[in-house]
């Protein structure tokens, strides 16, 4: 496993932000960044492209095939401590992951200390 998605912490989020957060990615249809877990599970190359989706993004839509070796609730968990990531919806295997993008952060932080 990469350490970049390791030295992130799991995100504590309540159940209505969660909701919030999952109607928000369904209202943004196919524009939402959607990606595939396939036969080969969840690799290295395959957490480093999500989170460099999460970090554009903050929102990811993972579709988990019938293939993927692993229970579906295994994968989650694992691609959850993996991409620092949070687990904001799920239907049937497609999975909606929020993380807050650090480098928003700051410039929002820096936005406001201007405006300041």
């Amino acid at each position: 496993m990469t350490e970049i998605g390791r030295s992130s912490t799991l995100l504590e989020l309540s159940a209505k932000e969660k909701r919030k957060l999952a109607s928000y990615a369904h209202t943004l249809g196919d524009k939402l960044k959607s990606q595939l877990v396939g036969k080969s599970g969840v690799t290295d190359s395959v957490v480093l492209s999500f989170i460099e989706t999460l970090e554009k993004n903050e929102l990811l839509k993972v579709k988990i095939h019938r293939t993927c070796p692993g229970e579906l609730e295994d994968m989650i968990l694992h691609l959850e401590e993996a991409t620092g990531s949070v687990s904001v919806g799920q239907i049937a295997r497609t999975v909606i992951f929020y993380r807050p993008s650090p480098t928003k952060l700051k410039a929002d932080e820096k936005k406001k200390t201007n405006e300041e």
